[in-house]
């Protein structure tokens, strides 16, 4: 099998006219069965998102590391998406292509702002920083809890009720979830938006309860585990 190579570059004016910008190389197995191929262009968008030059583009240039010229000579790149198709089937052509795309996620203003905040570097989303601020999205939420009215349970004597609070609220910010699972189920939900999958707000640190009981007329004190919710995450 012959293996290749597939370099993208984009034009900058830093070091002159006609310059390009390396991106990075991705070796490919060459073949008839068509495959996706993704390239990391971050540093290219924040390029040109911060102004710095103009909007450009993006070139691929092949190579292949073949034993002769003469092999080298014979190896051919077809890529999908930009090849043009004139006559009045080139419509119906240009539809069964894959074409490339660009995917890019974007932070809103004002989580940017919260994110540059000092406070917010400090604070997960936890009851110090949820419990003083209108956050929206995923956070600890007060809740109270009475043993009797709410679970009808009438063995705890002390306490009466507790503060056990619980997570909720949509969690937007993809790339800062707690699994790979988390933020493909993130992104999935962003496109679209009608489906019913979408990542869960969940407690993330727990903390114990103890209560005191009675076994006949003599009383126990016993810690249950994980009863109060400090913190919660994306799962």
């Amino acid at each position: 099998h012959l293996h290749g190579a597939l370099t993208p570059f984009y034009p900058s004016q830093k070091f002159g006219a006609g310059s390009w910008r390396y991106v990075e190389t991705r070796e490919v197995a060459l073949g008839p069965e068509p495959q996706w191929l993704a390239f990391d262009v971050t540093d290219a968008l924040r390029f040109w998102l911060a102004g710095h030059e103009p909007w450009g583009f993006f070139k691929l240039s092949p190579h292949c590391s073949c034993e002769d010229d003469h092999s080298a000579a014979e190896i051919l790149f077809q890529i999908d998406g930009f090849e043009t198709f004139r006559g009045d089937m080139g419509k119906v052509k240009m539809q069964g292509q894959r074409l490339p795309f660009l995917l890019a996620t974007a932070t809103p203003p004002e989580r940017a702002a919260q994110l540059q905040s000092p406070r917010h570097r400090r604070a997960a989303a936890d009851t110090a920083y949820c419990f003083g601020t209108e956050e929206k999205n995923c956070c600890v939420r007060k809740l109270y809890i009475d043993f009797r009215q709410d679970l009808k349970w009438k063995w705890i004597h002390e306490p009466r009720g507790y503060w056990a609070h619980l997570c909720t609220g949509a969690w937007p910010y993809i790339w800062s979830a707690d699994t790979q699972y988390s933020k493909v189920l993130a992104l999935y939900n962003q496109h679209n938006p009608g489906a019913s999958a979408a990542p869960c707000c969940a407690p993330e640190t727990l903390d114990p309860l103890t209560i005191v009981y009675y076994v006949g007329r003599k009383a126990k004190v016993e810690q249950l585990s994980n009863m109060i919710v400090r913190s919660c995450k994306c799962s």
